[in-house]
């Protein structure tokens, strides 16, 4: 998990949901300003990124039309 392994986040596995060890992790979590920082670090990073862009790209591209910003033929 992507935010896992940037320091924005923690696992807990399923089993877990509703138990006292997710209540302690994300009372840890949330006593960690560093969890903060990072999630706002991965949050500037995608705020740079045009994500409905790439993935109208990456359709384009798998069915094989042209490219946006490129000129269509007539």
């Amino acid at each position: 998990m992507l935010a896992q392994r940037r320091g924005a986040a923690r696992l807990v596995p399923l089993r877990d949901a509703g138990s006292a060890k997710l209540t302690a992790v994300a009372a840890e979590m949330l006593g960690d300003p560093s969890y903060r920082t990072a999630a706002e670090r991965m949050r500037e990073a995608f705020e740079k990124v045009d994500g409905p862009g790439a993935a109208v790209d990456a359709i384009v591209a798998f069915v094989g039309l042209t490219p946006r910003g490129s000129d269509l033929p007539s």
